[in-house]
């Protein structure tokens, strides 16, 4: 049973995160309000919630799929080359965000599908060169017939996906919901991982990578007779 205020704030122009701590800072501040008991609500509890969230969701996918890849691959080393495809998806994320001069905000299911496209275009390459190397091939030539195969389908799905975002990252506050970052990230994301990630997942392959033992034939079991000559 007390006083309560709710206050709105427009953030035309600018992101929600980033407004929200500068007028954090400035409550602060302000001895007229820094004694004040105050709490975000709207779009920037929703954020904040998301974020919470963010961490151990991220976390517990890449600890799945890690997992799965093991398994597929029944190898510890190869989804540890396809992992180095998470980074360079990041830095083409935060340039695009500097360069549109735009704070995080919302752009968290961007992020999140570029990551995804990114793993999976990791994943097409290297069992591709696994596949080769296990075959007979050197760890060089398995890697770089690998990149030469799979750059058509890599490049084809993240330039689809690239021009699909356009609209959402060139497009007016009025239809876009307010989020051009998300795709901004978005194109920067899947450029820096198509580019890079066939440089550096082919370099962390002839790294990290190792042909699989061949299997041995159980013992105990007679080997087959030689058929008669006719």
């Amino acid at each position: 049973m007390t006083r309560v205020t709710e206050v709105y704030m427009a953030t035309e122009g600018r992101d929600i995160g980033s407004a929200s701590d500068e007028l954090a800072q400035k409550l602060a501040a302000d001895p007229r309000t820094s004694g004040l008991k105050w709490r975000w609500v709207g779009e920037m509890d929703l954020m904040k919630t998301t974020f919470a969230g963010l961490g151990p969701a991220l976390g517990l996918a890449v600890m799945v799929v890690f997992m799965i890849m093991t398994i597929q691959f029944k190898s510890i080393r190869l989804p540890l080359v396809m992992l180095f495809a998470i980074p360079v998806s990041l830095i083409g994320i935060i340039l695009a965000l500097m360069a549109a001069a735009r704070g995080l905000g919302h752009p968290l299911m961007g992020i999140l599908m570029v990551i995804g496209i990114a793993v999976s275009n990791g994943i097409l390459l290297v069992d591709e060169a696994s596949r080769r190397l296990n075959a007979g091939a050197s760890k060089l030539d398995a890697v770089v017939e690998a990149a030469r195969i799979r750059f058509i389908p890599i490049a084809m799905t993240s330039l689809a996906t690239v021009i699909g975002l356009v609209p959402t990252a060139t497009g007016s506050r009025a239809w876009n919901g307010g989020e051009p970052a998300a795709g901004a990230d978005g194109r920067g994301g899947l450029t820096s991982s198509t580019l890079l990630s066939l440089f550096l997942i082919p370099a962390m392959f002839t790294l990290i990578a190792k042909r699989a033992a061949p299997v041995e034939a159980p013992t105990g079991v007679p080997a087959p007779s030689p058929v008669p000559s006719t």
